[in-house]
């Protein structure tokens, strides 16, 4: 497991997520995330490797991580389908049941075309889960429409999995 290095995220902008804002997906209530407090979330649930499910304030709220994307399991190739559940591993073993920040980034919105909170997280230990994730080959960077604030740091972090043919980027991934 390659370590992603740790980010504290009392170092991180004032972009924090905090437990007193709730996320609807009302487009006249979108939460103003820009607290200065830091406040972690339980996942309740692991979508895939690239969404979770955190409880704020009791309601179960669906986060689209920033920046990656990783294979669905729901894909009709094998090979895919295969990866995917490995792409999901991974955030159940180190995310499901413990506790995220959550970051948003400015340059995003607040959600996806699905409804779903856009966020960087966080571990409560300082791992960078997004980066983790590509680092380790279980999801590739991915840019939405417009750069983001670690989209270098993200793309460096692919072209090193690739080139050390981490998960997705290496030989026989899936054994038949």
């Amino acid at each position: 497991m390659v370590s992603s290095p740790a980010v504290s995220p009392l170092n991180l902008s004032n972009q924090l997520i905090s437990a007193n804002e709730t996320p609807t997906q009302s487009q006249s209530q979108k939460p103003n995330a820009i607290k200065k407090e830091k406040t972690s979330f339980p996942v309740t649930r692991v979508i895939d490797g690239d969404t979770i499910v955190v409880n704020m304030n009791g309601e179960q709220v669906h986060v689209r991580l920033i920046g990656i994307n990783s294979p669905e399991p729901n894909d009709k190739r094998a090979q895919v389908a295969c990866f995917a559940k490995k792409a999901k591993d991974e955030p159940e073993k180190l995310l499901d049941g413990k506790n995220v920040y959550l970051e948003k980034d400015s340059t995003q919105g607040d959600y996806d075309k699905y409804g779903r909170l856009l966020a960087y997280t966080f571990t409560e230990n300082g791992i960078f889960f997004n980066k983790l994730m590509i680092e380790e080959g279980y999801a590739y960077e991915y840019t939405y429409r417009l750069p983001y604030k670690y989209q270098a740091e993200f793309k460096a972090a692919q072209q090193e999995a690739r080139d050390n043919k981490e998960g997705l980027w290496g030989n026989n991934v899936c054994e038949w």
